[in-house]
C-alpha cells in the first residue's frame, strides 16, 4: 500500500450525476491526499499483518444412502464472509487500500462472499435383471446427475479519472493513487449474477464372464449450456474535473450507466464452462 502520505490538507467535495452514489446525496465528499510526508520518496510498500476477516454459516444436509437402487444427497448452505480486502498476491504490491491511513474503509464483504449455495447429487442404477442378449443391452446402466447452484459472488464499484490536487502520481477520487474506489459505496457491495450447472453422467456396464466387465461412460458438464457471467465491466463512476465535463458545478462523478455492471465476459474458467460432452472406455479385470 502507499504509506508515506500526510494527512488530508483539505477536503474535496464532488456533485454526484447519477447512479447508487446520488441516491445516498447529490454530492459526495471525501479527504483529499495532496503531499507526501516526504517528499524525496515516492511511493512505498508495507507488509504488516492488520487483516481481519469474519465467517459466519449455515449448512444443512440431506443424505439417503443406496437403497433400492438410488442413492442422493442435498445441501444448502447460507453464510456471510468478511474482512478487510487482504492482498493475495505473490509479490509486495502497491495501492491495495483506499485510504493509506485508513483500514477500517476497505471493510466489507469478502470476495469469496457466496450467500447462498445449494447442490444436488445422486446415482440411480437400473432395477431389472435380464437374462440373455436383452441382458447385455439393458441391465447395469447407471445414472448420475449433479446440480448446483449460488448466488454471485460480489465485486467493488470502480472509478476511473484522478481527483484535482491529488499527490503528484496519484489518483483515484482522493487523490492517494490508492484503490479507485468510493468509500460511500463500500467494497463489493455489487453482485455478479447467480450461477448454476448442471452435469450429467450415464454409464453402462456390460459384464464379460465372471472377471471382467467393460464400463462405457457418458459425461455431460453444464449440460444446459447456461450462461454463467464470470466478469462485468466495474467501472461506476468517472472524474470530471472541469466544467465541460460536468453538467452541474465541477468537480463532479459521472454514473457510467450504459456499461456499469455489464457482463463483458462468461463460461470462461475453470468452474464455468461452455457445454463439453465427453466419451470414455473403463476395463475391470
Amino acid at each position: 500500500m502507499d504509506t508515506n502520505i500526510a494527512g488530508s490538507t483539505k477536503n474535496i467535495t464532488y456533485t454526484v450525476n447519477g447512479g447508487p452514489l446520488a441516491a445516498k446525496a447529490p454530492t459526495y465528499t471525501t479527504a483529499l491526499f495532496s503531499n507526501r510526508l516526504t517528499s524525496a520518496f515516492g511511493a512505498e510498500t508495507a507488509i504488516f499483518s492488520g487483516s481481519n476477516s469474519n465467517y459466519q454459516a449455515l449448512a444443512v444436509q440431506l443424505n439417503h444412502r443406496m437403497s433400492h437402487n438410488i442413492q442422493f444427497g442435498v445441501n444448502y448452505t447460507w453464510a456471510h464472509a468478511l474482512d478487510f480486502g487482504q492482498n493475495e498476491s505473490t509479490f509486495s504490491d502497491t495501492n491495495d487500500l483506499f485510504a493509506p491511513n485508513n483500514l477500517q474503509a476497505d471493510y466489507g464483504n469478502s470476495i469469496y462472499d457466496v450467500r447462498h449455495r445449494f447442490v444436488f447429487n445422486a446415482v440411480a442404477t437400473s432395477p431389472w435383471k435380464k437374462s440373455g442378449w436383452l441382458g447385455y443391452i439393458t441391465n447395469d446402466w447407471t445414472l448420475a446427475p449433479i446440480f448446483q447452484f449460488q448466488t454471485g459472488l460480489p465485486f467493488s464499484l470502480s472509478t476511473s479519472g484522478n481527483a484535482p490536487g491529488g499527490i503528484p502520481g496519484g489518483g483515484g477520487v482522493n487523490g492517494s493513487g490508492g484503490a479507485f474506489r468510493i468509500d460511500a459505496v463500500g467494497r463489493n457491495t455489487f453482485r455478479f449474477p447467480s450461477t448454476y450447472v448442471q452435469d450429467l453422467r450415464l454409464s453402462k456396464t456390460v459384464k464379460i464372464q465372471e472377471k471382467y466387465s467393460v464400463e462405457l461412460l457418458a459425461d455431460a458438464f453444464n449440460l444446459a449450456n447456461h450462461t454463467n457471467i464470470t466478469g462485468v465491466s466495474t467501472t461506476g463512476y468517472s472524474v470530471a474535473t472541469t466544467g465541460t465535463g460536468c453538467s452541474t458545478a465541477a468537480p463532479c462523478l459521472n454514473f457510467n450507466s450504459t456499461s456499469f455492471g455489464v457482463p463483458n465476459s462468461a463460461n470462461s474458467n475453470f468452474s464455468y464452462s461452455p457445454r463439453q460432452l465427453q466419451l470414455g472406455v473403463r476395463v475391470k479385470f
